[in-house]
């Protein structure tokens, strides 16, 4: 021990210099030259105490906080102590405890790591750790500078074996650190600024009737206890205050103030002893009510049972120190606890009162709830008894309207998360108030997006479903005035509180496409209804007005796939899709977007087997559907002229519904067409001579798909192949005398039109014999229309010629082209004019101005 004695001021110089050196702001102030000159003359005490049996043996050590001289652990007493045992260690001369475990081993003895130790303290400590030394100490806080003083405590003895001190000036840091209190890490902690209230004068204040003192300590005795622990609380000297309530208590165990002031002094420990505290308190108040007078008592106990997790006590503690402050009267300055105990009490109300909620017990949440009213009368009171009357039974609805009112009224403005306006449209709806429901829904919509941005409450999606609820009573009753407009102005607003409302969507696109907005609108509402529901309304009604909407806007694709699911659905409610006055509209609505892609498709062309898909859709959603019938005739025979015969019977069909579907021919031309595949060339110009002239009186444009196709369908079928025969006086300028030639050839063309032939002439005469080929383009003309009888005609044409002149006087034989123009009349005879008379002439051209002309008669007659 000698050893360790001697030893100890040098351990105390080296724990100084490193205290202040690690406190900031201090290593460049002219603090350090007197700090130096300290420990100079500490280590000249250390090497003159320890002589010869001085050893380099580590010695084992602990470092507790440094407190004010009130006790009270700062951060700077904090910041002391760590920086000092970090310090310790690194000089490797000492083992530090870890200060973790310090302060475990200190809660365990009931102790504080705030340098109050004793020597019994200080020996147990030791055992228990196994250090030689406890390094403790205090801070005073001066004018202009912090007092340091350290101190040395042998863990045998309980003696202080060396002590120091030093001052840090006070520079903003400092002064922070000081004037921060440390925090325990857990448990119950009671405000440093509460003191148990003194009521001056009071010599008895708050003990029971029935308690009597001692008879070995009279009145006065307990006045002046009382006054001197008053005293040490006040000045916060807690450790003074325990030592005065002890000593009150062993003479008088029945002294309530002391028994309380015990419990408040236990709790303004640092770490605060707690379970003494709890135990004190408990005997306080069955000793007397209200042993401080004025409920503190209580609120000191609400606080502990709550920390231990017992609600209910704590709640009826606070209660009960709320209502004995209030019964007392407070002074012109409300004590801060107060206050606390009453935000305390309303919490742990609520939570009893939604736990009781959560387990469906709305009779004793009821209770609990006007209970709450009778001691504060907050708005949440008034809140909670309306809910538990609507789930209580819904005929309560009136009697809850009145509570939650009160609570709006007590709240004074719109503010919480809109629990009590869900509640209170919840009750204007179960009492047939409509209106008032829906104001109040929107404002719980509104409060609950305000106040909760990212999430909502559990409520929040009922709110939507009662607030959609009374929309559509009001969305129904617009519709059956016929008040589109103000359909339109009421749905554009409660769409923005209840964006899942598909019906309400459907209706808003109705209103729409009612007052001939813009069929975009329309669609938008009517998509945005599918998109969140399959069926946001009844029977396929919505699905006929997005068509309808489609249609307006010339999407007429999209059209018909919406108008066959709204009849599909329609009419898969069987006869009560009767009483669905839009089935027939939808029908109609239906076949007109079918014309129209099928108008698209015959005057642009397109893909037959989709057009054979769409027709066969078309007639199985509307089996007399003509244009439907005339489309898949059509596209069969395109597709598959094999089935020219079941082409003609839907093509038949149609006719048979409606003569031309269309109305410009086309079913006509669609006949032509099929005959033409069955061969019968006469019936198919018969029909396209028909499709011909409707297309010509219902002005289709000569660039229209089937129109085109149609007239280059008549012109070659049209096209007629004859055998000509005939005889041509001839005369040419190289004979004396005309000659006689025999014509033979054919031609193929279309009357009153053209055609195109060839020829072959041959003749002789006393001086030559001639042999003609060629060709000709003629053109015709008609003379007497209507008749289709006679016309007129004009050729051009040329080929080659051959000429054998006899001898005269010798014979040659002469060859080559000729060119030639000529015209007439033509008389066409027969069905059809397929037999002709030609009577006409032409002029022809030779080699070497050699000329003829020809006057001739030749017949016609059918090639096939």
């Amino acid at each position: 021990m000698k050893s360790v004695r001697r030893r100890f001021p040098i351990c105390l110089l080296t724990i100084i210099c490193l205290m202040l050196s690690s406190v900031p702001g201090l290593a460049q102030t002219d603090l350090n030259v007197g700090l130096d000159t300290l420990a100079a003359r500490i280590v000249t005490v250390m090497d003159e105490n320890a002589g010869p049996d001085q050893t380099t043996e580590k010695i084992r050590i602990a470092v507790l906080d440094f407190p004010d001289l009130q006790g009270n652990v700062t951060s700077l007493g904090r910041f002391v102590a760590e920086e000092l045992t970090t310090r310790l260690f690194l000089t490797k001369r000492f083992e530090v405890i870890e200060r973790q475990l310090l302060n475990k081993v200190l809660d365990e003895l009931k102790l504080g790591a705030t340098g109050f130790v004793d020597s019994s303290s200080a020996q147990e400590i030791g055992n228990i750790l196994g250090v030689s030394a406890i390094v403790s100490g205090t801070l005073s806080e001066l004018s202009s500078t912090v007092r340091v003083n350290a101190r040395v405590i042998a863990t045998t003895t309980g003696m202080i074996v060396a002590a120091a001190s030093a001052e840090l000036p006070k520079d903003d840091g400092v002064t922070q650190l000081l004037n921060t209190l440390v925090t325990p890490m857990s448990g119950f902690i009671p405000e440093p600024s509460l003191v148990p209230p003194v009521v001056p004068g009071e010599t008895n204040a708050g003990v029971d009737p029935g308690a009597r003192q001692g008879e070995s300590l009279s009145i006065q005795r307990e006045q002046t206890d009382r006054d001197r622990i008053e005293q040490a609380l006040i000045k916060r000297d807690y450790y003074q205050a325990l030592s005065l309530c002890r000593e009150a208590l062993a003479a008088n165990p029945d002294f309530a103030f002391a028994q309380a002031a015990l419990g408040y002094s236990y709790l303004q420990l640092q770490p605060p002893n707690r379970e003494q505290a709890l135990i004190a308190l408990e005997r306080a108040v069955g000793l007397s009510s209200y042993p401080f007078g004025d409920g503190f008592a209580y609120y000191l106990l609400g606080r502990l049972y709550g920390s231990l997790g017992r609600r209910t006590e704590a709640r009826l503690a606070l209660e009960q120190a709320v209502l004995r402050y209030r019964g007392v009267g407070p002074g012109r300055v409300v004590e801060p606890w107060y206050d606390q105990a009453v935000t305390m009490c309303l919490e742990l109300y609520q939570e009893e009162i939604k736990a009781c909620w959560e387990r469906d017990d709305y009779y004793q949440a009821l209770s609990l709830s006007q209970q709450l009213i009778a001691a504060f009368n907050p708005a949440f009171a008034y809140t909670a008894q309306g809910y538990s009357l609507l789930m209580l039974d819904s005929k309560q609805a009136p009697a809850a309207i009145k509570s939650l009112l009160t609570a709006v009224q007590l709240d004074g403005k719109k503010t919480g998360d809109g629990w009590n306006y869900y509640l209170l449209g919840w009750a204007y709806q179960e009492s047939g108030e409509t209106e008032k429901a829906q104001e109040a829904l929107e404002q719980a919509v509104i409060s609950s997006r305000q106040v909760l941005a990212l999430t909502r409450p559990a409520w929040y999606n009922d709110c939507l479903v009662r607030l959609q609820t009374g929309y559509d009573q009001k969305v129904r009753q617009l519709l059956a005035d016929r008040d589109y407009r103000a359909a339109i102005e009421f749905l554009e607003v409660a769409l923005d509180f209840v964006p899942g409302y598909a019906y309400g969507y459907v209706v808003l696109g109705y209103s729409y496409l009612m007052t001939g907005n813009n069929s975009d609108q329309a669609i938008e509402a009517l998509e945005a209804a599918h998109h969140l529901e399959a069926e946001p309304a009844d029977g396929g009604w919505s699905y006929y007005l997005l068509g309808w909407a489609y249609q307006e806007n010339q999407r007429y694709g999209s059209a018909v796939e919406a108008f066959g699911k709204a009849l599909q659905r329609g009419e898969g409610l069987g006869t009560a899709a009767e009483t669905n006055d839009w089935v027939p509209a939808c029908r109609t609505r239906l076949t007109e977007s079918y014309e129209q892609l099928f108008g698209g498709f015959l005057s642009r062309g397109g893909n037959y087997s989709y057009y054979l898909t769409l027709a066969e859709q078309s007639i199985e959603l509307v089996p007399e559907f003509a244009t439907g019938l005339a489309m898949k005739g059509y596209c069969l025979i395109e597709l598959s002229p094999h089935r020219s015969t079941e082409a003609l019977e839907y093509l038949q069909q149609a006719q048979a519904i409606k003569e031309d579907p269309t109305g410009d021919g086309w079913i006509f031309y669609a006949l032509g067409r099929v005959y033409q595949e069955k061969g019968d060339k006469q019936t198919a110009l018969t029909y396209l001579d028909q499709a011909l002239r409707r297309g010509e009186e219902a002005k289709l444009s000569h660039g229209n798909y089937w129109y085109r196709r149609c007239n280059s369908m008549f012109e070659e079928l049209s096209k007629q192949r004859r055998v000509m025969f005939g005889f041509v006086t001839n005369r040419d300028s190289q004979t004396e005398d005309p000659y006689l030639m025999v014509k033979i050839g054919s031609e193929k063309g279309r009357p009153f039109d053209s055609f195109t032939g060839l020829k072959w002439r041959l003749g002789a005469s006393p001086e030559t014999w001639w042999a003609e080929v060629g060709g000709e383009l003629a053109w015709e003309g008609e003379l007497l229309p209507p008749t289709k009888s006679i016309g007129w005609y004009a050729t051009l044409g040329g080929g080659i010629f051959g000429a054998y002149y006899l001898p005269d006087p010798s014979s040659y034989l002469d060859y080559g082209f000729y060119f030639s123009f000529g015209s007439g009349l033509r008389v066409y005879l027969g069905e059809t004019n397929r037999y002709c008379l030609t009577i006409g002439s032409e002029y022809r051209s030779y080699p070497q101005d050699v000329r003829a002309i020809e006057l001739g008669v030749s017949l016609g007659l059918p090639s096939r």
